[in-house]
């Protein structure tokens, strides 16, 4: 884990510092409507209840405990009252004086304070984001090593799924190697190595000397638990018969590799307080996260729907509506029924929060609250949240979202384009002759065929670039910002790789190619326009001979 970076410790400094410039002019304001007595006794005790708790809840999360709780016993005061003829009673206006008073006395003492409190900094994380820390290195090479003198079948497969990769045909030079550079994984075929069939003493050796252990990814003949628990002391992440099932080996590969980068999350803040907002917002990115904030309550639907985020982390008292009804009418739409909600607030009265919970909400952290405490909960929730959602909209085969989802998104980056007046490219993917894969080699071999692709598919696709199984197998591909020249040439490298592969069933080998239709927006501006030209376009291509792109 990283130390928090210069950047990220400037931003909390500094919003911190905008609190204290801003506390004059928010006690101001409680006095004001503390002495606007023509409004009503029961509106004004709302107006001083509500901003009471934006006050003590961004006092508490920037560090002024004293000020935090002074706050909030105005809060509590001004909620407990009770009218009397609608007539506040001398007793409680002296009351919540005495609470406006050391209110008053907690302000003076935050603006020249003898010494600030440190506000509890989480450590980032080293994915974090550009911005916060410098960006991610460039994929480094993995190291293969095999017997040679001939390039297995694998290595070559590898290549056309993306991976950079360093051959190595004997254990010295890779041994050498391995010395002076930290490849993110290296394949091992057992093969290769000398001394035992089982692992060889210099491998065990060789990791001992560096300072981190390589993760290991083994191939070999040896199925026994004896070889597989040397090869796990040697540094062993994943043990492969031989010859590898490519997309095992692919998946061993980005399971086992440190370099691997998936989406990060997305967290929506809804808080009407902007420094309370900013603040959470800045701790989220610094690890690794990405954070919409919205701090109008009632204008949450649109970053809801552009953002699709993973967790929204919302305040429980916001003006224009309660975070509790805010749920509520989120929960009542089908599309955001399993998005986690965590609230984040001031209130410690426990049949408050459970209510909330009852109401719509995963979680209650009561503020002020520990960085890493926020952070473990956001992130734990989010990320089963979104796994939980990808189950709802994968295909069970190849990962990728299913035809009802695929659709539905190709609307959102539809409109996402018309507002925006931005480029977006469609495209329809079929497999050519399919039928004989699974006539000739039977279904498990064309499910392979398909798992396949859509592997492959990812590797090579753009990481904004959205993948669905559209139906049998026939793929669709939505690319934003592309035109359809540009999708033509990404999606012809992709088609050329795919058919360089040589699947191996039983005895026999065989290849697939496939051809693709393309459309684009502007040119297609309605929904059903696109789809129907992107269908026409894959038509022509399998008309024109297969294996080819045409755009629309």
């Amino acid at each position: 884990m990283a130390e928090p970076s210069p950047a990220f410790q400037a931003q909390l400094k500094t919003l911190r510092e905008a609190f204290v410039l801003g506390i004059p002019a928010r006690l101001a304001e409680l006095e004001m409507a503390w002495a606007d007595v023509n409004c009503g006794e029961k509106t004004r005790l709302a107006q001083i209840q509500e901003l009471a708790h934006r006050l003590g809840g961004t006092a508490g999360t920037f560090g002024f405990k004293p000020m935090a709780e002074a706050a909030r016993e105005l809060e509590l005061t001004a909620r407990a009252t009770s009218l009397e003829d609608g007539t506040l009673p001398e007793a409680l206006r002296d009351l919540l004086e005495d609470r406006f008073a050391r209110l008053r006395q907690e302000g003076r003492a935050a603006l020249h304070p003898p010494t600030l409190e440190s506000d509890p900094v989480p450590t980032a994380s080293t994915n974090a984001p550009s911005g916060l820390e410098t960006e991610m290195p460039a994929v480094p090479e993995v190291f293969l090593l095999y017997r040679g003198p001939e390039q297995p079948e694998w290595a070559l497969q590898l290549s056309a799924f993306g991976f950079p990769c360093r051959e190595f045909q004997d254990w010295s030079a890779f041994a050498a190697a391995l010395q002076t550079a930290t490849p993110p994984v290296a394949v091992i075929d057992d093969g290769a190595l000398t001394g035992s069939p089982t692992m060889p003493g210099p491998l065990v050796d060789l990791q001992k000397l560096r300072p981190r252990p390589v993760p290991l990814i083994m191939l070999s003949d040896w199925p026994d638990l004896e070889s597989r628990v040397q090869a796990v002391r040697a540094g062993g992440r994943a043990y492969l018969s031989k010859p590898p099932d490519i997309l095992a080996l692919v998946d061993a590969l980005e399971a086992h590799s440190p370099n691997t980068q998936t989406n990060p999350l997305t967290v929506l803040v809804v808080e009407d307080d902007p420094l309370q907002a900013s603040h959470h917002a800045t701790l989220l990115r610094s690890a690794g996260m990405n954070a919409l904030v919205e701090n109008d309550p009632l204008r949450v639907m649109e970053p809801l729907v552009d953002g699709r985020p993973d967790l929204v982390l919302m305040d429980l008292y916001m003006p224009g509506c309660t975070g509790v009804e805010l749920a509520a009418a989120i929960r009542q739409q089908e599309a955001f029924v399993g998005i986690p909600i965590v609230f984040l607030s001031q209130e410690r009265v426990r049949s408050l929060q459970w209510e909330a919970m009852r109401q719509g909400g995963d979680d209650f952290l009561t503020k002020p609250v520990d960085p890493e405490h926020l952070l473990a909960v956001v992130s734990t929730r989010a990320q089963r949240g979104r796994v939980l959602r990808s189950h709802m909209v994968r295909d069970s085969l190849t990962g990728l979202l299913n035809h009802s989802a695929i659709l539905d998104r190709l609307e959102h980056e539809l409109a996402r384009a018309q507002r925006s007046k931005e480029a977006l490219a469609f495209a329809m993917l079929d497999l050519d002759h399919f039928k004989r894969v699974n006539d000739q080699f039977g279904h498990a071999a064309g499910d392979r065929v398909l798992r396949s692709l859509a592997r492959m598919l990812q590797q090579r696709l753009r990481k904004t670039d959205l993948l669905g199984r559209y139906g049998g197998e026939e793929f669709a591909i939505i690319l934003p910002g592309a035109t359809a020249a540009l999708a033509a040439g990404i999606l012809d490298d992709v088609r050329e790789s795919f058919a360089a592969l040589e699947f191996p069933f039983g005895a026999d080998r065989t290849r697939v190619t496939f051809s693709v239709g393309i459309s684009d927006f502007p040119r297609h501006h309605q929904l059903d326009r696109l789809a129907e030209a992107a269908d026409h376009a894959l038509y022509r291509a399998k008309e024109e001979g297969r294996n080819r792109v045409v755009q629309a």
